[in-house]
């Protein structure tokens, strides 16, 4: 996905082939690792084809992962994140939206959980003595920060944030 940003924006999508996703355990992917897929599909504004029989859509998979409305409406904002950590097993994508708010994807491909951490800044946020709100797209649970995005990742998952200032 990093190396095809460049060519992505409105009216020129980048594919990144199907999702496998929707298949329950069939699918050959963890639920941490189903989480992965979308979200990194979601940042880059890539479309959802999903590669799978949708006449046996698993019931979980499909509240769970294809209808967050939070996560679909990152995938429709038009925006391509760009990734600015590369560091080992930790990668960190970001994306700003006409409001202001960054979206921030911290992935762990690893095989333990570990901490992702990366400074407001580095995603495109100024400075902010109110601090931030972040909210996990995938939980629904808001935590404050100073200046400082960070999270315990799971070993190949994702830590999906929309970021606000306060």
């Amino acid at each position: 996905m990093a190396e095809w940003q460049p060519y992505t924006g409105p009216g020129a999508f980048n594919d990144y082939d199907s999702i496998e996703v929707g298949n329950g355990t069939n699918d050959g992917l963890t639920p941490v690792e189903r989480q992965t897929q979308i979200s990194l599909w979601a940042l880059g504004s890539a479309p959802f084809i999903l590669g799978i029989d949708l006449t046996h859509l698993d019931p979980t998979d499909l509240q769970k992962y294809l209808e967050n409305s939070e996560v679909l409406a990152v995938d429709q904002d038009s925006i391509a994140a760009k990734r600015v950590l590369n560091t080992g097993n930790q990668q960190v994508f970001a994306k700003r939206e006409s409001n202001g708010d960054a979206i921030v994807g911290l992935f762990n491909t690893g095989l333990k959980a570990q901490e992702v951490s990366v400074p407001t800044s580095t995603v495109g946020l100024p400075e902010n003595e109110s601090g931030y709100s972040l909210r996990d797209l995938w939980t629904g649970e808001t935590k404050k920060t100073s200046s400082t995005i960070s999270a315990v990742v799971p070993s190949h998952g994702v830590v999906l944030y929309r970021v606000t200032g306060l």
